[in-house]
Parts: C-alpha cells; sequence; structure tokens
C-alpha cells in the first residue's frame, strides 16, 4: 500500500519516519514546493533501509507522485509561529490551496486526503471545495491529537494507562474545543464516581489539554511527534479499513442545528474515509459550545469564500450517513 505525503517539513517528515518504523506502507512518496527538501528527507529515510525489518520503497516526486495512493496526507502551508493561532494563518494557506488541491486531484481522485494542515477544519473544507471529492473521503486530523493530549493528562491524574481512558474532544482543533465530560469514563466508569475526581482539577486538565501545543512551542518548532503519530492513527484505519471511531473533521450537516463546516465529531474511519457520523447526546452546555465553535469557523470561512459552498459540492456527494 501506498501513502504520498505532500509538505516535506517537521511535521510530513516526522510522519514519514513513523510510517516507515510502524510498518504499515510498502510505498511512501514525499512532495514538497521545495524538490531538494523532499529529497533529502527521502534519501536519509533510505540509508536506513539496511537495518530495517520489512521492505518498504522511498521516494520523492512531485504531485505525479500522488498516483495510486491509497491515502494522501497533505502536511504543507504556512506554519504558525510563536503565540499565533491557527485562524491568523488562514488567508495565506487559503492562496496556497486554491493552488495545491486541483494538481494533486489531477493525478490522484480516487485517494482518501487527509488534511493536518492548520487550520485543520478550515483546510479540511477549503479541499472539499477545491477537490470535487466525496464529503467521506476528504479527511481533517481533527480532534484526534487533542483527544490524545486530555487522555494523556487525565490518565496521569488518575493513574491509569492512557488506553484505558474514554474522553472526547469535539468542535475546532482550536481554542474553542470542547472537551465532552458528561461521556468521559475510564474502562466504562463514568469519571465523576472516582474518589479522586475534582472539577476544578478537571478544568486545569482541559487548560493543559489546551495550552499542550503552546507549551511544546515554547523551546520547539513544533509539535511534530504527537501530531505524527495521531495522524499514523488514522491513517492505519483507513488502510487496514478498521471501522475505527475518531474526532476527525469532516462536513457537518444537521448536526445540533449546524451545518456547513468542518468540524471534529467522532466518526467511523474505514477504507472509504468518513464512513458515517456518530451523533452524541450531549450536554446543555455542551452543545452551546459546539454552536459556538461552528459560528468561530463559519465567520473564518466567510473570509475565504464560505458563503453558497454547499451549493458547489456535486450532488449525492454533501452527505454522511449518521
Amino acid at each position: 500500500m501506498k501513502v504520498t505525503i505532500v509538505g516535506a517539513g517537521h511535521i510530513g517528515a516526522t510522519l514519514a519516519y513513523t510510517l516507515f518504523i510502524k510498518g504499515l506502507v510498502s510505498e511512501i512518496a514525499i512532495v514538497n514546493r521545495t524538490r531538494e527538501k523532499a529529497f533529502s528527507v527521502a534519501l536519509d529515510m533510505t540509508h536506513s533501509l539496511a537495518a530495517a525489518a520489512h521492505s518498504i520503497k522511498i521516494y520523492s516526486g512531485d504531485y505525479r507522485a500522488c498516483e495510486d495512493a491509497k491515502v494522501i496526507v497533505v502536511a504543507a502551508g504556512q506554519a504558525t509561529v510563536k503565540g499565533q493561532s491557527r485562524l491568523e494563518v488562514v488567508a495565506a494557506n487559503a492562496e496556497i490551496f486554491a493552488e495545491m488541491i486541483p494538481q494533486i486531484v489531477k493525478y490522484n481522485n480516487t485517494a482518501n486526503i487527509l488534511l493536518v494542515t492548520n487550520p485543520v477544519d478550515v483546510t479540511t473544507w477549503l479541499t472539499l471545495k477545491y477537490s470535487g471529492l466525496p464529503v467521506g473521503r476528504v479527511i481533517g486530523s481533527g480532534t484526534v491529537l487533542d483527544g490524545q493530549r486530555f487522555q494523556s493528562f487525565l490518565s496521569r491524574y488518575f493513574n491509569v494507562h492512557p488506553a484505558n481512558v474514554q474522553a472526547m474532544i469535539i468542535g475546532e482543533h482550536g481554542d474553542s474545543m470542547i472537551p465532552v465530560w458528561s461521556r468521559a469514563s475510564i474502562s466504562g466508569i463514568p469519571l465523576r464516581e472516582f474518589p479522586e475526581y475534582d472539577q476544578q482539577e478537571m478544568e486545569d486538565i482541559f487548560d493543559l489539554t489546551k495550552r499542550g501545543a503552546a507549551m511544546v512551542r515554547a523551546t520547539e518548532d513544533s509539535t511534530q511527534y504527537a501530531t505524527a503519530m495521531s495522524v499514523c492513527h488514522t491513517v492505519e484505519a483507513i488502510l487496514l479499513d478498521k471501522k475505527e471511531v475518531l474526532t476527525v473533521s469532516t462536513m457537518i450537516e444537521d448536526y445540533c442545528g449546524i451545518s456547513g463546516v468542518c468540524l471534529s465529531m467522532p466518526a467511523v474511519v474505514g477504507a472509504n474515509g468518513v464512513e458515517r457520523i456518530l451523533r452524541l447526546e450531549l450536554a446543555d452546555d455542551e452543545r452551546k459550545k459546539l454552536t459556538n465553535s461552528a459560528g468561530i469557523l463559519q465567520k473564518v470561512l466567510s473570509s475565504v469564500g464560505g458563503e453558497g459552498f454547499g451549493e458547489s459540492i456535486p450532488e449525492g456527494k454533501n452527505a454522511l450517513p449518521a
């Protein structure tokens, strides 16, 4: 199976290495605006093939390297700088995507496209606009990473393994993200039933989750390791048709009164990308926060031509089963 990564910066390069180490694919192609950068990343990885536990083909190329890929991961675009919010790079990345996405689908219009570039909810929406692909095959990395951070902090507090923590972050991958406290549990036991549960501590943990990226970037250029692992998780769900429930960003229609924006909600992810969205029974305050998150993103979308986009999606491609 082949994966193409568009963007050979910190995240794209780390993702390529993560896929290589996990042995998920037989072929990795790396594309970058600066061809020399993609070549260097691919060359460095090929130098480790003699010590690898499996056979894999790794190379760089132009957009033609997207051909035959099952998944195309887009990690290219204007990155944020320290102190800058994800939404502040919208204009620059809208211009980049208007040029890049048609080039990708020119060479492959059957792959699942997985977006990593921030603001990811907006770049997911832009990719739908410029690709003409079915909604389910355009997937934003969403709040999968935020959920990992949330689980990590909660597991430390309750002294359990992170895999035993069931806790979701939904909405925007950004400042208006929402923790679903009403559904949070450890191996099916609601958090509130644990003797060490403390409301203020829970609020502090969510604050740490929101500030997770900024904390890393206080001394590092990016959050590449956790990001690469979370994206690899989604790639694996697609390649292995795992039908796994992940909080990826996808086009929302008639969900808690929200339509026409891409947000992270629990969705079944498999070989066909997002195969269906699961409908959560949210607490009243969670519903209000989700509506607010959607409103923030809608305002951003209006600045990049968001009005009337629903009419531009090919007929029959703008709805997912729920």
